[in-house]
């Protein structure tokens, strides 16, 4: 679970005997490495690194992948625009 704490103005001002009511000026939640809550966060940040590392791995190949097809289909038309030509031409 996560601790909060509030931040008062100042010391004085906590320990005054007047008892008025203290405003806290902010309130922060303290994260720390003993925190379960924490590491669950840390633990998620580094699956999500990873997960990110290897999409960009697979968009890379993916990419290469995409650049071999497209150089395979441009020899293919070439091969056929050749055939036709010869067909029409004969020698």
């Amino acid at each position: 679970m996560v601790e909060k704490r509030i931040i008062y103005p100042n010391r004085a001002q906590k320990e005054s005997s007047d008892r008025s009511p203290i405003v806290p000026t902010r309130t922060y939640f303290a994260i720390s490495p003993f925190n379960p809550e924490f590491r669950k966060v840390s633990e998620t940040a580094a699956l999500v690194s990873k997960f990110a590392e290897t999409a960009a791995w697979e968009n890379t190949v993916l990419t290469e992948r995409l650049a071999s097809l497209k150089r395979a289909v441009a020899l293919l038309k070439a091969s056929i625009t050749l055939y036709i030509f010869t067909a029409e031409c004969p020698l």
